[in-house]
């Protein structure tokens, strides 16, 4: 399968992410991406257990289109704007995408805080075979804290 996206990482401890499957979650639980498993506990300790979901689907003129739902209760921060728990929106090339806290020049750690640049691919992404249906995602038995 070819990658529709990256999540480049400002955090030098975290990893960047290839979004080579439809559908990614991010934050503590073990279901969510490998490389949330690597984070410290000083990083975690903001983070829901399945925070945000980044998903790629078609839109109504056939194009795939990437979009990020926060699961959250420290919320999502798209380009510093806060998402709220339960919205998703489009993502576009080059947003920012913040867990628990709205990064400014004065007050971000890049050793603590989960960032990352969404890179666009979604032109060239060409899905082998049918895009997996995006899992309904439920908080009811979270450790959101």
């Amino acid at each position: 399968m070819s990658n529709w996206g990256r999540l480049l990482s400002l955090n030098e401890n975290i990893s960047s992410i290839d979004l080579d499957q439809p559908s990614i979650l991010i934050g503590r639980n073990k279901i969510c991406h490998p490389s949330c498993a690597s984070w410290s506990d000083e990083t975690k300790k903001k983070i829901s257990s399945k925070h945000c979901h980044i998903f790629v689907k078609k839109n109504q003129n056939g194009k795939y289109v990437a979009y990020v739902t926060d699961n959250s209760t420290n919320g999502t921060f798209v380009n510093g704007t806060l998402l709220g728990k339960g919205n998703t929106r489009q993502l576009n090339h080059k947003d920012s995408i913040s867990l628990s806290i709205v990064i400014t020049a004065k007050y971000y750690d890049k050793t603590k805080h989960v960032v990352y640049i969404y890179f666009d691919d979604t032109s060239s992404y060409s899905p082998q075979g049918p895009v997996a249906a995006i899992p309904i995602l439920s908080n009811s038995n979270d450790n959101n804290t």
